[in-house]
Parts: structure tokens; sequence; C-alpha cells
């Protein structure tokens, strides 16, 4: 089922390839010989999607608990314009007080600076197991300019497909930056693919309200 460790997009397209590979004779069917060597790769496969679920599981569920630990924050903190410095535990409240005021945040991560270690933020932990589409802008810029891998047209479609999936999700569109500050106006963006109307707050709150919440970034 979707919800539960077996929930891989993968897993019947595995099958069906494993069992053809075990088909040493190629009559389309396993005799007890094949049938058993298929079987000791199956269950290892099984075994690796449950820890790589329980591992997620997991990893949401400290991202969860690091969000909401403290008392929340009062949405009169803020208010102003300019830079707000933001604990996670407040993030949500923040990001709903930039909204309503039709602004589109940009989140600095400034643990990323000091970690030692090339483990996930606390940050990044929320963002990706929250209710967040990523999109690797920084990742497309390279793949396009740098190691010239993937053609323009070729990673707008990506992009344009990670905007859908938010849109049908009801999630937020997160454009990941890193350390980068990408030509998203004058290359990466297009009416057809990633419209610039979705980094302009009033663009996105003028959209119906089934919508605009995956419109937002």
């Amino acid at each position: 089922n979707d919800e539960g460790f077996l929930g891989d997009t993968d897993f019947s397209n595995y099958v069906k390839e494993q069992l053809v590979a075990a088909d040493k004779d190629k009559d389309s069917k396993l005799n007890l010989a094949e049938f058993l060597d298929w079987y000791k790769g199956f269950v290892h496969h099984i075994e690796d999607i449950r820890e790589r679920f329980e591992d997620e599981q997991r990893k949401k569920k400290e991202a969860k608990q690091t969000s909401v630990s403290g008392s929340p924050a009062n949405p009169s903190q803020f208010t102003g314009d300019g830079v707000w410095e933001v604990q996670l535990k407040d993030l949500m409240v923040a990001l709903e007080a930039a909204w309503a005021k039709k602004k589109t945040p940009i989140l600095i991560d400034d643990s990323a600076d000091d970690r030692e270690s090339p483990d996930a933020t606390p940050l990044e932990l929320f963002l990706q197991y929250g209710n967040y589409t990523l999109l690797e802008m920084k990742k497309m810029v390279v793949e396009v300019n740098m190691q010239k891998v993937k053609e323009l047209e070729e990673a707008m479609e990506e992009a344009r497909k990670k905007l859908v999936i938010a849109l049908k999700h009801g999630n937020t569109l997160c454009v990941l930056l890193a350390n980068s500050v990408p030509p998203i106006k004058s290359k990466f963006s297009s009416d057809e693919s990633l419209p610039l109307a979705i980094f302009d707050g009033n663009m996105v709150d003028a959209a119906p309200a089934s919508s605009s919440r995956g419109w937002r970034m």
C-alpha cells in the first residue's frame, strides 16, 4: 500500500525484471533452483525497502519534533520588512506572516555553514519531510550551464513537473538555491514551465484558493 514500506513505485518493475533475469533457460517459468536464487534477492530487496522506509519515518518524526518544540512565536514578531531571524519551531508562523504580506520568503540556513558533517541540517530535514516539493535550482543550472549534460528545455520540463506536483498535492514549492544566484529571470523561467508569476506574492494571492498553497514559494 502507498502508506506502508512497500509503497515503492519501482517495486513491480523490480519484480518483473528480476523474474526475467532469474529465468536462465528462457522458458518463461522458473524451476525450483531458479526460484530459490530469485527468492534470496527478493527477500534482500524487501528488507532494504523496509530499512529505508523506517529510516525515513524516523527522520520525519525527528523533523516534526524539532519544528514543534518550545513555545510558538507570536505572529506580531514578524510584521516588519527586511530580514527576520527565525527559530525552526517558529518557521511556519514566519512563513504565514510573509505570505500575508504578499512576500516570497527567502530562507537562509545559517546552520549549513557551521556543520562538520554532510548530514542534512534541521531545516533541510524539515523541508524534505514536510509538505514541500523541492526544486533543486542550483543542480539544474550546473547540469545545463557547466556540465552540459542537459538541454535547457529538458531541465525546464523537469521544473514544470515539480510545479505540477506541488499544485496537485497542495504542497509548497521550495526552490533550493544552495550557495548560488541562478539567472532565474533571464534564463530559468518561462510561461510554459516555471512562470515568474509564482514568485509574485500578489499573483499567488490572487490564485484560486484550491491551488494557491501549491504556488507559494
